[in-house]
């Protein structure tokens, strides 16, 4: 069983999506295909198929989607949902934007596994396709992680970058978009 079923069986366990995101992604046209790879329970899928977006939400958790699929069948979201582990889905390159909420840590155990994972990702999204990518935030962990993306074998940019405060846990996280380039 998904760890994260246990911790899903309080409903809107992370609480409501960064006003930050939606923000941001209320600059796009409704025509990008959007895909949350580890979306858990929804929060950011909900939200933004609520925006008119066509939305792809990713979780191993079986709990998580089920919760989820419950709202899109309520509301009619054009929202579709797999549980798998995001590493196993093959069709990024149909996907304008892939969002990727806290899902990398970069622990000092994580470090090698999550680098080749972030890698994969960027390496599988199409041409100016865009990943948001949102980590706890720490001097180390934002370090490494453009260390990583400036290490690369790809055109890659960071086009937009802020620290933001998440209320509901009292703690600051790191928004990023990064591009892939041709």
């Amino acid at each position: 069983m998904p760890e994260y079923n246990k911790y899903y069986q309080k409903r809107d366990y992370f609480g409501e999506p960064y006003p930050e995101l939606l923000d941001y992604i209320n600059r796009f046209d409704r025509t990008n295909k959007i895909i949350d790879l580890g979306c858990g329970q929804g929060r950011d899928v909900i939200a933004i198929g609520r925006m008119g977006f066509s939305v792809m939400g990713i979780d191993i958790s079986d709990v998580g989607i089920s919760q989820l699929n419950e709202i899109v069948r309520k509301e009619n979201l054009d929202v579709t949902t797999a549980v798998m582990d995001y590493k196993a889905y093959k069709n990024l390159l149909d996907y304008d934007i892939v969002l990727m909420n806290s899902m990398f840590h970069f622990y000092k155990n994580d470090i090698e596994e999550e680098t080749k994972s972030l890698y994969w990702v960027l390496n599988e999204l199409k041409s100016n396709a865009k990943l948001f990518l949102f980590v706890q935030e720490s001097k180390s962990r934002i370090n490494l992680i453009k260390k990583i993306l400036m290490g690369m074998d790809l055109v890659i940019s960071i086009e937009f970058e802020k620290s933001i405060l998440y209320e509901e846990f009292n703690s600051n996280f790191y928004f990023f978009v990064i591009r892939k380039g041709n």
